[in-house]
């Protein structure tokens, strides 16, 4: 939604919308836009919404925008590498958590009991430690 209000440059995005060929239902549309204006992404004035200037960049990134909302934050912070680790991680197809199966999960329990976030981290920190040899043998752990 938020490339549709960039490329478009309307403050109607549910009318822009509505002529698509398969058009969201309008309370789908309110939700997202309500969703946006949350992030501060989008800002309603009298005639609809308009984009603001974090969501033009928003807009840019290849995530949603809840999570570019989360590297743009980290990046201010200083932690832009873990962020856009477990910003990928989330974003995979393939589940790096393992919860497709309870002995996954207590693996993953075991690296951290504490976090599935915390886990990846120090996997990826014990990955990214070892020499190349030594690489594999860390991933199959």
């Amino acid at each position: 939604m938020l490339r549709l209000h960039a490329l478009l440059a309307c403050s109607d995005v549910a009318e822009a919308l509505s002529g698509a060929f398969e058009p969201p239902e309008p309370v789908a549309v309110e939700r997202a836009v309500a969703s946006l204006v949350g992030l501060g992404a989008l800002a309603q004035d009298g005639a609809g919404t308009a984009l603001t200037p974090l969501g033009l960049r928003l807009s840019r990134l290849p995530t949603a925008p809840h999570l570019g909302r989360a590297l743009l934050c980290a990046r201010a912070l200083g932690c832009l590498r873990e962020a856009a680790l477990l910003v990928a991680a989330h974003e995979a197809s393939d589940d790096p958590f393992g919860r497709r199966t309870a002995a996954a999960g207590a693996a993953r329990r075991a690296l951290d009991g504490t976090s599935d976030h915390l886990a990846l981290l120090r996997a990826h920190g014990e990955w990214a430690s070892a020499e190349g040899g030594e690489r594999r043998g860390v991933a199959e752990r």
